[in-house]
């Protein structure tokens, strides 16, 4: 069954002919046939500028090249990354125009290119080699705090524009997960850094990335549980569809967190909200704090985090709550997010650092993860019959035993972290 708010004209990989493709989108026309392409963008050419296209081809019809994520720009003549629609060149189909939302912002997309070749590679010329309109600027150790936080702002944005066709596109959890990490970085780094710019603008910002790290939260929360309980079920033997029962009631718990999401993420809001961090990742509103060097204002707050991640955790018992232990790795998360920021301006102290608070905040993870799942599992075990609720016991231990095993692993990670000399740049 297609997934909610797809339809059976959503698009499929293309598989091109040997030696096909140019490595932007268009690919290499036959000596022996004269075709027609059209590209279509945006006026402004936002789509190209960011490494992707969208064409509609005589022979092939509409052709969709998402841009590629850092790190993964596919070699020229691979076109893996392409995605197919039916259709004539009037309009662009409505389900590639909607993997577009997050380029487009809103701006119609329009013919901007009409080519006959034979045999000759075809590019939209000099435009749209300019820079994407969301950059991360290079920064130093000598750059000031507003150019390190807009850094990170473009940089958690540029992350949030990348992965929005991908969560739409279909069930992919990483889509989604990247997504999340955006959304919660840029909240965590506007409220660590947050006298650097306008306290109600940066108010604002955080209020609406909260409404939507929660509706991803739900679906990501539902990819993690399908994937603990699937590994439970074969460690307790129960392969071959034994645990089919809770399956099924937790991928309907995942359909319906994923159509709400779309749902938002079809709406005006988050429009609004993606053209809003655009122009914050552009010209963020700061205050005359930013024009200070980075390391002399941004160090001190980034030790404010980390001040209450050590507090959290010297209030904490000999035998800590589940609601301690998420407090812990909250505030662990969001001393590592900090610290992070920081890495171009203290370099691999800053990175050791981050690197340590990133092993407790797994641990503790892990632990929240599987208290989460052993929860699930108790009200999914109500009101069934006696074989699931049987399967839905067995799966519990299983988390409860992973679950110590985490609570028992915290404070190695924690010692760990704690020693001076790891944390001794950020202290006056």
């Amino acid at each position: 069954m297609p997934e909610p708010g797809l339809r059976l004209e959503d698009p499929v990989p293309v598989t091109p002919a040997p030696g096909s493709g140019n490595g932007h989108g268009a690919p290499a026309e036959s000596a022996e046939r004269r075709l027609t392409t059209v590209f279509w963008d945006t006026g402004d050419l936002r789509l190209a500028r960011w490494g992707g296209s969208l064409r509609h081809r005589s022979d092939e019809g509409w052709t969709l090249a998402l841009p590629p994520l850092p790190g993964a720009t596919p070699p020229p003549g691979d076109a893996s990354g392409e995605l197919h629609f039916p259709g004539d060149g009037q309009a662009p189909p409505a389900a590639a125009l909607d993997l577009l939302v997050a380029f487009s912002r809103g701006a119609e997309l329009e013919a901007v290119a009409r080519v006959r070749t034979r045999g000759a590679a075809f590019g939209l010329g000099p435009r749209s080699d300019a820079p994407a309109d969301v950059v991360v600027a290079a920064v130093d150790g000598d750059a000031s705090a507003g150019a390190v936080l807009q850094a990170a702002v473009a940089g958690s944005v540029a992350r949030l524009l990348l992965h929005d066709p991908r969560v739409r596109l279909a069930p992919d959890p990483e889509a989604v997960h990247q997504a999340r990490v955006a959304t919660r970085r840029l909240r965590s780094d506007l409220r660590t850094f947050g006298a650097l710019v306008d306290p109600g603008w940066t108010a604002d910002l955080r209020e609406r990335l909260s409404r939507l790290a929660d509706l991803l939260g739900e679906v990501r929360d539902a990819d993690i549980m399908s994937a603990r309980l699937t590994v439970r079920a074969r460690e307790v033997g129960l392969a071959g569809g034994r645990a089919r029962g809770l399956s099924t009631r937790l991928s309907g718990q995942r359909r319906s967190a994923r159509a709400r999401l779309l749902a938002a993420m079809r709406g005006e809001e988050y429009l609004a909200l993606l053209q809003d961090l655009v122009a914050a990742a552009r010209e963020p509103r700061l205050q005359p704090l930013a024009e200070a060097p980075a390391a002399e204002v941004m160090v001190p707050m980034a030790a404010r985090t980390w001040s209450r991640l050590e507090k959290a955790v010297k209030r904490l018992g000999k035998a800590p709550s589940d609601t301690e232990l998420h407090a812990v790795r909250i505030a662990a998360k969001r001393a590592r997010y900090a610290v992070e920021v920081l890495v171009p301006v203290a370099g691999r102290r800053a990175r050791r650092m981050a690197d340590a608070i990133g092993e407790l905040q797994t641990t503790l993870g892990e632990y929240n993860d599987a208290v989460v799942t052993v929860a699930w599992l108790r009200q999914a075990a109500e009101g069934v019959d006696a074989a699931t609720a049987f399967i839905a016991g067995a799966l519990t231990e299983r988390e409860r035993g992973t679950a110590d095993a985490r609570r028992g692993a915290w404070p190695a990670a924690w010692k760990k972290l704690s020693k001076k000399k790891l944390r001794g740049w950020l202290e006056p």
